[in-house]
């Protein structure tokens, strides 16, 4: 079973975005705030976590905010495939709050509401993105990629909004990962 660290620097979001631009597509790496991350993730939710709203185990993304301001979510996506950056428009209507979470539901059914995400994860591995249209350029805010997950372990950021990743099988959605 490949466990491999999920990648995530911003000089491999550096990377992403050069090869995106050679490929033709028109990104940038955001240098200012708001510095949001994605800061823990599940690819296979069996039995940690209920969606209260499909009453299912489904994948899951969780947001942070390390600013002193809440960030409302208006221009940002999330996806699955780092070259659709769009794939996913979060609702203008979600705030971020500062020092605080947001949790996405990977379950491919957004009419159950705002927080549910168009794409699931792949437990055999794929990316995420996070990305932010600022009217002038669609921005690569965070990125990452991940190898084969193992059931009810997420991958997590410790401390919070750091490049230090560990599988954890004590899940934090919508809190911190700091122990």
């Amino acid at each position: 079973m490949d466990l491999k660290q999920p990648s995530t620097s911003r000089s491999h979001a550096i990377r992403i975005a050069s090869a995106m631009a050679v490929a033709g597509f028109a990104i940038s790496c955001a240098a200012e705030e708001p510095l949001i991350f994605v800061n823990e993730f599940m690819a296979s939710n069996t039995t940690t976590i209920m969606d209260p709203d499909s009453e299912a185990y489904s994948d899951w993304i969780e947001l942070y905010n390390p600013g002193d301001y809440s960030v409302n979510m208006e221009g940002f996506f999330l996806t699955d495939d780092i070259y659709n950056s769009t794939k996913h428009a979060i609702s203008p209507a979600l705030e971020l709050p500062a020092g605080g979470f947001l949790l996405f539901w990977a379950d491919s059914d957004p009419e159950l509401g705002p927080n549910h995400l168009t794409f699931k994860l792949s437990i055999d591995g794929e990316d995420i993105g996070l990305y932010y249209n600022n009217g002038a350029s669609m921005m690569l805010m965070d990125a990452l990629e991940f190898g084969t997950q193992r059931n009810d372990i997420s991958m997590a950021r410790q401390p919070d909004g750091s490049e230090n990743w560990v599988s954890t099988d004590n899940p934090t959605p919508s809190a911190t990962n700091n122990q």
